[in-house]
């Protein structure tokens, strides 16, 4: 009855996965242009698949967004410059937000699961944003 009950929750985990990967594949086409910056509606996708799947599906969930960018070309200006460094940056801050969400979740989720929830929300951008900045000073600046 126990290995029943293992598989039925393996079962619905995947399941679960693909889902809210294909929804971040959906989010991550809407795009909402602001003062020449875009900013793409798949991170709240992945800060959610991270509270309710955890850390390690959180990292996953930013592997398919990264993968789009670079094969669409949004990442075109920036490979000019320095292909390995852009493929670097744009995969590790995805993975460190969708991974520091879920933990910062998994933290604090036991005293108070509304504000796990709000941290884990406001961590993935302030990840995802400090080390883009981090990977375009470090590959790129010098060539700007």
């Amino acid at each position: 009855m126990k290995q029943r009950k293992e598989q039925h929750e393996l079962v619905r985990k995947i399941v679960l996965i693909g889902l809210f990967t294909a929804l971040t594949v959906v989010f991550g086409m809407i795009k909402i242009p602001i003062m020449g910056l875009t900013i793409k509606m798949d991170l709240p996708v992945i800060v959610l698949g991270a509270v309710i799947l955890g850390p390690l599906a959180g990292a996953w969930l930013t592997v398919i967004p990264s993968l789009i960018t670079y094969f669409t070309g949004e990442a075109a200006l920036f490979m000019q410059f320095s292909p390995f460094g852009t493929l670097l940056t744009l995969f590790l801050k995805g993975i460190l937000a969708g991974l520091l969400a879920g933990l910062v979740y998994k933290a604090l989720c036991k005293k108070h699961p509304i504000g796990a929830v709000t941290c884990a929300a406001v961590v993935a951008p302030v990840v995802n944003t400090g080390v883009y900045i981090l990977g375009c000073r470090i590959f790129i600046w010098d060539q700007l």
